[in-house]
């Protein structure tokens, strides 16, 4: 994804992603049998869709590490750590903040329908945080329900993800002068499709609203189309296509939500092992 983005879904990761960098996560994964802890762990390579010959054209790896552990009154606790470092140029890598975590299932109110509560908090150990952006912390908030839409197709799940990013820093603006986000609005629907116990597709659809600590704001939007197969011993491969930018043109008025761009789309591959 644009680098814009992939800073907000970093943040968004409740609602959709596992905490990956790219969204390659399902809304619907197959069951495991119960235990106190897990780990996730996946790599993966993105690119845009540039021609090779573009000076511009650019290649990155990300690398998220997941930890989750059971806690009493059915809570789950859980931390993230995502590094990224780009394929060309310097090679620079840079340590996104790491997250933590605290999740639990709410009462089931419908028949087919199941959702999750989630809260996070940002811990500001990325120089970015620290010497750009002046953030202390951030505590993201979200509910995600699923329903089991297998009534009308066999292997489908149609997933909703409400989230409020609340950002705390210690200036209005970074030190280059652009405005800090406060608060961050957004909606997901998410579609995934089983063919098997083996093979899914995933459909992801994220609109946000940022606004600053003057009361501005900006829309963004994000789309993701992922083709995963996963292995019963918890390794998985993920290729997908993804977009996202600024929902107005540059007039400001006409749209810019599109599902392909030259420019803006990127293509990944995610190597993925869970325990």
């Amino acid at each position: 994804m644009t680098n814009k983005m992939s800073i907000l879904l970093i943040l968004l990761a409740s609602s959709t992603m596992a905490q990956q960098g790219t969204s390659t996560t399902s809304v619907k994964m197959p069951e495991k049998a119960s235990k106190l802890w897990s780990v996730r762990l996946s790599s993966t390579l993105e690119t845009d869709s540039k021609t090779t010959s573009d000076e511009t054209k650019t290649f990155s790896n990300t690398t998220s590490l997941g930890f989750g552990y059971k806690l009493p009154y059915e809570l789950s606790a859980g931390l993230s750590l995502v590094l990224d470092k780009d394929l060309e140029g310097e090679r620079e890598q840079n340590l996104r903040d790491p997250s933590l975590s605290l999740s639990r299932a709410l009462p089931v109110f419908a028949k087919y329908v199941t959702s999750k509560a989630k809260v996070s908090a940002r811990v500001p150990l990325s120089e970015s945080s620290r010497k750009t952006t002046g953030l202390q912390t951030a505590i993201a908030t979200s509910v995600t329900f699923l329903y089991d839409a297998s009534n009308l197709a066999s292997g489908l799940t149609i997933g909703y993800g409400p989230s409020l990013i609340s950002n705390f820093h210690k200036y209005k603006v970074t030190t280059s002068g652009k405005s800090n986000t406060q608060r961050t609005l957004s909606n997901s629907l998410m579609f995934d499709y089983a063919f098997n116990d083996s093979f899914r597709i995933y459909l992801d659809n994220t609109y946000y609203r940022n606004f600053t600590y003057d009361g501005n704001y900006n829309d963004f939007f994000s789309f993701d189309q992922s083709l995963t197969y996963s292995h019963k011993i918890g390794a998985s491969a993920t290729i997908g296509h993804a977009i996202g930018g600024s929902a107005l043109a540059v007039n400001g008025k006409e749209s810019n939500v599109q599902l392909f761009d030259k420019n803006e789309s990127t293509y990944y591959f995610t190597l993925g092992f869970s325990y």
